[in-house]
This record gives structure tokens, C-alpha cells and sequence, in this order.
């Protein structure tokens, strides 16, 4: 599955242009996609589209040599930000004397 800015990436268009086809495609009654939270695209019916309503088998080629390209810095693990992984996910550090966070060395407000 791909979000729409990763297939606006291999298809070399617009965002736009990806809503645009993601209606189109759906009116056609073979939808490129589901929306959750935001749109998650099918490649391989991303892929057929490109080919058969946006530019022939070259297009589709030309998106498929691009999504072998990215697709391995796509599918990879994220490495949290370096100041998610001090804090944690429930607050920043405060940090007191001694370099502990506030609350580690007896401090009662917890850096509120």
C-alpha cells in the first residue's frame, strides 16, 4: 500500500492529480484505494490505472522502475527522532541537578 505521496512520487504527478484519479477510478467502479485515516493505494491497481487512463505501458514502467527504487527506503523500520527517544512518549525531560529528569531525584511537581 502506498500513501498518496508516494504514489504522486512514481507517477510523477501532483497530489492532486492522485485525489483526481483516486475519483475517477472509484466512479469506474475499481477504486485504487481504501481511506482511513488517509488514503492507502494499491500498487498493483495504481499500477494498472497508470497504464490503461495515464500514459500506456511506458508510464506504467517508468512508475514501476521508481517504485523499485523507493520502495526499499519506504518499507524500512523509522529511527524515532533523537528527542522522542530521550523523552519516551509521555512528556519532555525535565531534567534537575545530577542530569536526571525532575521527578527521578525526588521532585514532587513531576516538571509541571
Amino acid at each position: 500500500m502506498l500513501t498518496v505521496a508516494q504514489a504522486a512520487i512514481i507517477c510523477q504527478a501532483a497530489d492532486q492529480s492522485l485525489y483526481r484519479w483516486l475519483a475517477d477510478a472509484a466512479r469506474k467502479g475499481r477504486p485504487l484505494g481504501v481511506k482511513q485515516a488517509t488514503w492507502l493505494i494499491g500498487k498493483a491497481r495504481l499500477l494498472d490505472y497508470v497504464e490503461k487512463y495515464q500514459g500506456g505501458l511506458p508510464a506504467r514502467v517508468k512508475a514501476e522502475n521508481l517504485l523499485r527504487e523507493y520502495w526499499p527506503k519506504w518499507s524500512e523500520p523509522q529511527e524515532l527522532r533523537a528527542n522522542v527517544k530521550k523523552r519516551g512518549t509521555w512528556g519532555p525531560v525535565i531534567s534537575a541537578p545530577g542530569g536526571k529528569p525532575d521527578f527521578l531525584n525526588g521532585g514532587g511537581d513531576f516538571g509541571l
